[in-house]
């Protein structure tokens, strides 16, 4: 309770000098940083059904926990204590945790986030086949070939890059398959503040109900989509804010409204060698397309190092690069959009293997990669 009562009186004093969208950044870290210290206070009195009570309220879980539903939950719950117990003590760079999420198996999570694979989906849809003098073939090259033409960049010096300060606050995309509008929107975002030294919330739930044209060039709706549609959505209709079209993870008929300042003109991808990469990240955030494995659901902290694969399930943004010279690692910075419960308050590090494929074993392949463009 005293942290809840300090938590109230610096956010009190800080409301004077930080902007609208700062503040709700502030107060959505604030609120998680108590969250995860009572979480990790009950974890270590070794009660798990105490635990699970406080994690249940601390979450505002809706179901009863005192029903047959609730102590299914506590089972997997449980088990998944476990698992994180056995990781941890493993001692292999990176942490697993207790989030939001902490009551469903990896099984149940790929389904509720609607984790597949979008590149067989959009291998057998029927996208770009009404009409053959309309099809982009440029789109095979671009999201198909598993091997593009490779373009030599030159080699540059690398330096620190951190954008979470050009942020908006961390997003949930609940229980529709929206990431690569969340991924779209927040690299527009990053790009504009970075551009404009202004943070402008723009609106996911449009490229959800808007965009959803899948055999026209468009996207699935909570079923999934492309970056590059969604780019190319913004570029022809405009962008629209939040405060205009609130998200609620459901797809919608499409409203029209006065579209924002925030003009996309196209995007950039990034020659195809290992410089590439960094080259375009200096110019501002990257929308990206991951692999997701079973223990990245429960991540917390630490520098991911994943199984290689260069399987397109998930849509993030990449906001940073960084190498720490006393430990000789170099890492890319990352935002989700799982909620601020899910890793350091919504975003990840993940290890830049620096290898001749890709730039890292999750971020592994340059052809999902893309920077938009605003003005």
């Amino acid at each position: 309770m005293n942290n809840l009562f300090t938590f109230l009186f610096f956010t009190i004093l800080l409301s004077n000098v930080l902007t609208k969208v700062d503040k709700k950044i502030n107060m959505q870290v604030q609120k998680q940083k108590i969250i995860h210290s009572i979480i990790d206070t009950f974890s270590t009195k070794g009660n798990t059904k105490e635990l699970f009570k406080v994690w249940h309220a601390v979450y505002n879980i809706q179901y009863d926990f005192n029903t047959e539903e609730g102590i299914n939950r506590y089972k997997v719950f449980k088990a998944n204590l476990k698992m994180i117990q056995e990781h941890n003590s493993k001692n292999l760079g990176y942490t697993l945790g207790i989030n939001e999420f902490f009551d469903k198996t990896p099984k149940e999570l790929e389904a509720y986030f609607n984790i597949h694979d979008m590149t067989q989906t959009f291998k057998n849809s029927k996208r770009g086949l009404l009409s053959l003098d309309d099809y982009d073939d440029a789109q095979d090259i671009q999201i198909l070939d598993p091997n593009p033409p490779q373009t030599e960049t030159p080699r540059v010096s690398r330096s620190n890059l951190d954008y979470r300060n050009n942020c908006t606050p961390i997003r949930n995309q609940g229980n529709c398959g929206s990431c690569y509008a969340f991924s779209t929107i927040a690299a527009v975002e990053g790009n504009y503040a970075l551009k404009y030294n202004k943070k402008i919330e723009l609106a996911p739930q449009q490229l959800v109900d808007c965009d959803y044209n899948p055999n026209g060039g468009g996207n699935w709706g909570c079923s999934g989509g492309w970056m590059k549609h969604a780019n190319d959505y913004l570029k022809s209709k405009g962008t629209y804010l939040e405060s205009q079209y609130s998200y609620n993870a459901m797809q919608n008929t499409c409203k029209n409204i006065a579209v924002s300042p925030v003009k996309v003109t196209g995007y950039e991808v990034p020659l195809n060698s290992v410089d590439g990469i960094y080259n375009l990240l200096a110019k501002g955030p990257i929308s990206q397309c991951v692999n997701v494995q079973n223990d990245f659901y429960y991540l917390k902290d630490g520098l991911y190092a994943p199984v290689c694969s260069t399987v397109c399930h998930h849509a993030i943004v990449i906001v940073g690069w960084a190498e720490d010279a006393c430990k000789g690692e170099k890492y890319f910075i990352v935002r989700n959009s799982w909620g601020s419960s899910w890793g350091v308050i919504g975003y990840f590090k993940v290890k830049d293997t620096g290898d001749t494929n890709g730039y890292s074993c999750m971020l592994n392949h340059r052809s999902y990669s893309m920077r938009p463009i605003v003005v």
